[in-house]
């Protein structure tokens, strides 16, 4: 049996879980756009040119990424109850 302090502490690192994970998916996304555009542009000597663009796109897929994590966080139970103790 689980009282109201243990669904409290199971919501609330359930919620440091998601913020964990939501800059983990920023700094991932970001630092893989920075460094393709990085070992682009040496690659054909262009300057900052995608640089630039893989930084845009790797704060394009974080925040893709951050959105597809926040509705997965936030959808709400099942219909029916499934949460609640049956049968007593």
């Amino acid at each position: 049996m689980r009282g109201p302090q243990d669904e409290a502490a199971r919501e609330f690192f359930r919620s440091i879980g998601l913020i964990t994970q939501i800059g983990v998916t920023i700094l991932v996304a970001i630092g893989i756009g920075f460094a393709g555009g990085f070992y682009v542009d040496r690659w054909l000597d262009t300057g900052h040119a995608f640089l630039i663009v893989g930084i845009l796109l790797g704060i394009g897929a974080a925040f893709w990424n951050v959105y597809r994590l926040l509705l997965r966080g936030f959808v709400p139970p099942a219909a029916g109850g499934g949460g609640e103790a049956e049968g007593d």
